[in-house]
């Protein structure tokens, strides 16, 4: 690492109508050093990155660029000076290719002479130099999210890059992946490249770090050199409480013994992972965690028994009722609650506005009409209820979702879905992207949940996070579903590997 200034803001404040987002934020990066900015869900990460990249203009401050004063106008002025930032939210075209969408992105686009062979083995070339597995003929909106995530950073690395923003570059990978990612970012920063690493993940970003820097509520909290900080005290002065959230949630004897949920012999080949013969029970009061690298028919599961595909054979059911041809709707009214793995694509719609999503599932229900007209009174009053009962931090219930940080995001789908009081819910990834406050808040709603009889499948690609919540544990590997007899780490990375462990 050098000690070369790349990046210098200072006193650097964004507004949203009232709301402060930075508020007079210094910060600087070195050229070949990685620094990590953390901070809890609505600290102001986003917002500052998004402002380091010419999304924003800031309100107040000054933003100095290898010891020059610039104004970035727009996201094209950042990228000439060579700054790249791969987004939370991925910024793809779904309907084209994965060479496609890096081609879109590529400096030598405009040489329109340029035959797509050559400017297929272009980007072929690039995934090589990087070491990034890149099925370059698939179409995006066929990938897994990992994968999505890597045609991102691809995307970032086509052009000459002197500083790579990452907002959140490891949420959604398998943790195979990671250490891929952090090798590439290290072979960036020995080349001289600076990378702001944004992670709610501290392990990962005192593994990667060279320098980190705190945010709360738009202020600087703390900075200082990764390895001058216990992570213990980073932890405190993130979540902002002496406690540190525990690996366990504390067990209560189930409520319930009743199957709520059957699973038979369930198959289908319409996905890209093709589900073979998986079948389970769920008993009221109780979560069984399935974990496994990301791809292995796991979003193609929970599209099933969502009752958003159609299985090939098998059967679902919910209590006593046989679903397996209900859809969507009917399994929620029958009290099955779901929520997606990409809660920007199959959870929420972003331009619609806090109070709109809310009333999603319930905009006709008899306690929001008023006679035959429905009263948009009794949604903003039901909107307001579900915020604060689920700290869902809003400018406004007027405001789009779009405006809320990831986590935010994430709160206000929870809150949707547990709305109905359902018997019955599917999580898949519920906890990726959230701060640590925000994750030892979910695990207690969770744990309160299964503690009251509800019926809980969990899905998720972090083994720890599996191991902690989870009564019950199953692995997902190549479409096929089988349970652990122990909540071991060993043996389920070994099961999640293809193999087992005496």
């Amino acid at each position: 690492m050098t000690d070369a200034t790349l990046l210098r803001v200072e006193r650097l404040t964004k507004r949203f109508g009232s709301v402060v987002a930075l508020d007079q934020v210094d910060l600087d990066v070195a050229a070949g050093e990685v620094h990590a900015v953390l901070g809890e869900n609505g600290a102001g990460k986003t917002t500052l990155m998004n402002v380091l990249y010419g999304i924003l203009r800031p309100d107040a401050g000054k933003l100095v660029w290898r010891g020059q004063d610039v104004r970035l106008r727009s996201s094209a002025d950042a990228r000439a000076l060579g700054i790249a930032m791969v987004h939370q939210h991925f910024m793809l075209v779904p309907a084209l290719s994965v060479w496609e969408n890096i081609w879109l992105a590529h400096p030598d686009r405009p040489r329109f002479r340029l035959t797509r062979g050559r400017a297929r083995r272009a980007c072929e070339e690039l995934g090589r130099r990087f070491r990034l597995d890149l099925p370059l003929d698939a179409k995006v909106e066929e990938l897994p999210v990992g994968a999505r995530q890597r045609v991102e950073i691809a995307k970032a690395l086509s052009r000459r890059v002197r500083l790579l923003i990452l907002d959140e570059p490891t949420a959604v990978l398998a943790p195979s992946e990671v250490g891929d990612l952090f090798d590439v970012i290290r072979r960036l920063t020995d080349g001289g490249t600076a990378v702001a690493f944004i992670s709610h993940k501290l392990d990962e970003a005192l593994e990667i770090s060279d320098r980190i820097t705190l945010l709360r509520r738009g202020r600087i909290l703390a900075r200082g050199r990764t390895g001058d900080t216990e992570r213990g005290e980073l932890t405190r002065r993130i979540v902002g409480a002496d406690s540190v959230p525990s690996a366990d949630v504390p067990r209560a004897r189930p409520a319930s013994a009743r199957t709520l949920l059957t699973v038979e012999n369930l198959s289908s080949h319409a996905g890209r992972v093709t589900v073979r013969d998986v079948s389970f029970e769920l008993s009221g009061g109780e979560i069984l965690g399935v974990t496994g690298v990301d791809g292995n028919g796991q979003d193609e599961l929970v599209r099933l028994m969502a009752g958003m595909e159609r299985p090939g054979s098998g059967r679902i059911r919910l209590g006593d009722t046989d679903v397996t041809a209900a859809g969507v709707a009917e399994r929620w009214r029958r009290g099955l609650a779901v929520l997606p793995g990409d809660r920007a694509r199959e959870g929420l719609v972003l331009d619609a506005t806090v109070t709109e999503n809310l009333a999603l599932r319930e905009f006709g229900a008899a306690w929001a009409r008023r006679g035959l007209w429905i009263d948009p009174r009794e949604h903003a009053r039901r909107a307001h209820e579900l915020v604060d009962r689920f700290h869902v931090r809003v400018p406004s219930v007027d405001a789009p979702a779009a405006t809320l940080s990831g986590g935010n995001q994430q709160k206000l789908l929870v809150a949707r879905e547990l709305a109905a009081n359902p018997s019955v819910l599917i999580l898949h990834n519920p906890l990726r992207g959230l701060d640590l406050a925000a994750i030892r808040e979910l695990r207690r709603t969770f744990a309160a949940l299964r503690d009251d009889g509800r019926a809980i499948i969990l899905f998720s690609t972090e083994l720890e996070e599996v191991l902690a919540i989870a009564d019950r544990w199953a692995v997902m590997t190549g479409g096929r579903l089988r349970e652990a007899d122990r909540p071991d780490a060993e043996l389920l990375g070994a099961m999640m590997l293809g193999s087992d462990l005496s």
